[in-house]
C-alpha cells in the first residue's frame, strides 16, 4: 500500500512515524537520495568524521582482517605496533590478546 508524505512551502518532508520504525531511526538521521525512473529513492546513510575516516581506509582494513586471521589461527599472543601502524595515536606499545 502506497503511503502519503506532505512537502512544506520550504521543501521540507516528515518521515512519518510508521516509516521511521521500519528503518529503526530515532533523532536526527542522514540519508543519500537519488531520482530513479521518477521516484526519489532515500537510503539512510551514516556520516564518517575526517579525523576517523583512516580507520577505513582498504590498507587499514586488510591489516585489521589479517590480524583477526592470526588471532583466530592462535598465532597471535600479544600485537607489538610497528612503524606502519603510526595511525594508532598514542596507544599503548603492547596490547594483550585475549
Amino acid at each position: 500500500m502506497i503511503k502519503r508524505a506532505t512537502m512544506s512551502p520550504t521543501g521540507r518532508l516528515t518521515m512519518p512515524a510508521e516509516a521511521r520504525r521500519a528503518l529503526q531511526l530515532k533523532g536526527e538521521a542522514d540519508f543519500e537520495w537519488e531520482v530513479i525512473e521518477g521516484k526519489i529513492v532515500f537510503t539512510p546513510s551514516v556520516l564518517i568524521p575526517r579525523e576517523d575516516a583512516w580507520a577505513y581506509t582498504s590498507e587499514h582494513l586488510q591489516r585489521v582482517e589479517r590480524a583477526r586471521a592470526q588471532v583466530r589461527a592462535d598465532e597471535m599472543s600479544e600485537w607489538v605496533p610497528n612503524e606502519s601502524d603510526s595511525d594508532l595515536r598514542d596507544g599503548p606499545d603492547t596490547v594483550a590478546i585475549a
